[in-house]
């Protein structure tokens, strides 16, 4: 049996959709349009889009719902989608992207590389920040207010919480950390030579739609931001602007655009296919162990685990409401798709933690983006197994260096 890549992006929404007789199945792409129509349904978002990127390109694509209620505008292809913390992947590989070229080095201190951020907290490296084991605090309790300005720089954006106390020693425990995204991306940008959305856009993953948050830029195409009220009624979530952490949660893209991102990664056309390997071995910490939330072990910005079936999966999760941010869900992953599968599986898991399902029988990428998510959970899903295989036992790798 022939295994190909798959790649995917979804809400972090549990639904199970009992299958029709064999006789009645349609097709895939009506079974993928009728379990988004679905899905939407059932987690009340306004809207929600999707696309499958297969051999090389994007082969389907759904809409369903709105992207703007007032108005009753539809989701399109075209219409993009804040990608919150799944922005982190975008930093990470950004990251690596510059290593590869010998201008940013993931080991070297970050204060020696950012000499203006002094010496207040111990030596921290790049792995580090993109493993979550630095020891940088995450969003508190009132961090909200600075999405109520501009920051010009992403140096303007570290004085946030340049002088806050690490939660403890760097390399010696995980915790989750925007901030420490925030600085990561920061880093990026300073030996870039460019804004860290300019950098995104214009050199890694040039002609896709992915920039900076576009939800009340008034860009027509941007999906609007809603969250439930205390009636658990639909309502829109106030302006926010995300220059405050554009490494951490400041991305938008449309479904297409993401599916493709991934479909680049898996055809090493972002970084060299060993320099994403690299990427998905789990990241140590002192005392023995690796870098770990709950079932995934954390690589270089990916979450390594596996799914109910026990196939492997690589991604990020974007969950739950982070310093007063409406909440958002959604996750990315990468994986092997296997001849024979088909799009009920591929879809009817839903997402919290759902792992590998499968689309069709060829290798594929699957991207969903929900206006605003009300799925609870978390997860990665599907990785690139054959890749993960080798190196989610202990992160000793087969060879990778990055």
């Amino acid at each position: 049996m022939t295994i190909r890549p798959i790649l995917r992006l979804l809400s972090a929404t549990s639904l199970f959709i009992m299958a029709p007789p064999a006789a009645a199945q349609p097709g895939p792409e009506a079974i993928a349009q009728r379990l988004l129509d679905t899905l939407r349904e059932a987690t009340a978002v306004p809207g929600m889009g999707a696309a499958v990127w297969r051999d090389g390109r994007i082969m389907w694509e759904g809409s369903a719902g709105l992207r703007d209620v007032e108005r009753d505008l539809p989701v399109t292809p075209a219409t993009q989608f804040r990608l919150a913390s799944v922005s982190k992947l975008f930093t990470a590989t950004a990251a690596a992207k510059l290593a590869e070229e010998g201008r940013l080095d993931l080991d070297s201190p970050v204060q020696a590389q950012l000499p203006w951020l002094g010496d207040r907290w111990p030596t921290i490296t790049p792995r580090q920040l993109a493993a979550h084991i630095s020891g940088l605090p995450h969003y508190r309790d009132g961090d909200e207010i600075f999405g109520n300005r501009r920051h010009a720089t992403g140096r303007e954006a570290v004085a946030i919480f340049a002088d806050r106390d690490l939660l403890s020693p760097p390399g010696t425990g995980y915790s989750y950390s925007s901030w420490g995204y925030t600085l990561l991306g920061t880093l990026v940008e300073e030996k870039a030579g460019l804004s860290f959305p300019d950098f995104v856009s214009e050199r890694l993953v040039p002609g896709l739609a992915i920039c900076a948050d576009a939800t009340h830029s008034g860009n027509p195409d941007a999906s609007h931001a809603y969250e439930f009220d205390a009636a658990k009624h639909v309502a829109e979530a106030p302006p926010h602007d995300f220059s405050y952490t554009w490494g951490g949660g400041g991305l938008s893209g449309t479904a297409g655009a993401v599916a493709s991102f991934g479909g680049r990664m898996i055809e090493g056309r972002i970084v060299a296919p060993a320099t994403f390997d690299a990427m998905l071995v789990p990241t140590p910490i002192a005392g023995g162990g690796y870098a770990a939330e709950r079932d995934f072990a954390v690589g270089l910005g990916w979450r390594i685990g596996t799914d109910g079936d026990g196939a492997p999966h690589a991604g990020a999760v974007a969950r739950g409401r982070h310093g007063g941010q409406p909440a958002v869900q959604c996750a990315v992953g990468c994986g092997d798709a296997a001849d024979g599968d088909d799009a009920r599986r591929a879809l009817s898991s839903g997402g919290a933690g759902a792992g590998s399902r499968r689309l069709s029988d060829k290798g594929e990428a699957l991207c969903r983006h929900a206006g605003r998510d009300a799925g609870r959970g978390d997860g990665a899903l599907p990785g690139r197994s054959r890749l993960v295989h080798r190196h989610a036992d202990a992160g000793s790798g087969d060879g990778c260096a990055l």
